[in-house]
């Protein structure tokens, strides 16, 4: 169940929204389907950072829509820093789903939390499509017009109007909320979730300073023997 929602997300997100709020997924439901979404932002983030020259300045803005943790993960595929990308990007949706829920609740939704687990999830399609949209953009950036700003800032700006609306959407087809209330729960929401997020991010930016910092001091330089 959910796989089949992923196109229809794009396409036809208030019909979609409204029949996953009727069939109340559980929870592994929609656990799977953040598990493949995450799957398939890190496949496109991998295939954008294989093709792209460094200094066009993609690999930043592609940070923006993955998170910093699992850019750390794809710069440094390790097995440890999986486990923190993953578990660094199921907190996150945790916490906003868990934020989103309690204020809709207190608000006078009704809605479940696996049901808007499963929408903030299907979501993540929008980043995947907005990632890969910056392979084209490279031949562009190429050319050396100037006009490449404009579809440059018009994917972040554009991705993030998208996944707004879909929030919205979302929201108020989960807790059958009205227009002001659903606009209310998710700039509340989204103003706690930030401070909340900045504050467990600035843990993982440290541990990987105090790494790196540790690897310089512990880094061994080979002195060449001289031969008489």
């Amino acid at each position: 169940m959910g796989l089949k929602y992923i196109w229809t997300t794009i396409f036809s997100p208030v019909e979609t929204f409204e029949k996953i709020r009727s069939e109340k997924p559980a929870l592994i439901d929609s656990l799977l389907i953040f598990g493949f979404t995450y799957l398939l932002l890190l496949g496109a983030s991998f295939v954008v950072l294989s093709f792209t020259e460094p200094y066009y300045g993609i690999r930043e803005f592609v940070s923006l829509f993955i998170g910093i943790p699992s850019m750390l993960f794809l710069r440094d595929p390790t097995f440890k820093s999986f486990l923190i990308s993953i578990s660094f990007a199921l907190a996150n949706i945790f916490l906003l789903t868990g934020i989103v829920h309690l204020i809709a609740k207190k608000a006078g939704g009704k809605g479940s939390f696996s049901s808007l687990l499963m929408m903030f999830s299907l979501t993540e399609v929008v980043s995947v499509v907005s990632v890969l949209a910056f392979l084209p953009l490279q031949t562009v950036m190429r050319v050396g017009s100037p006009f490449f700003i404009l579809p440059f800032f018009s994917i972040i700006a554009g991705v993030f109007v998208w996944r707004f609306a879909l929030y919205f959407v979302g929201i108020r087809a989960t807790y059958k909320s009205k227009v002001e209330t659903t606009f209310l729960i998710l700039i509340v929401s989204y103003i706690i979730f930030s401070i909340i997020s900045v504050w467990l991010l600035s843990f993982v930016v440290k541990e990987n300073v105090i790494n790196v910092i540790h690897g310089m001091r512990t880094k061994t330089v080979a002195i060449p023997e001289v031969v008489d």
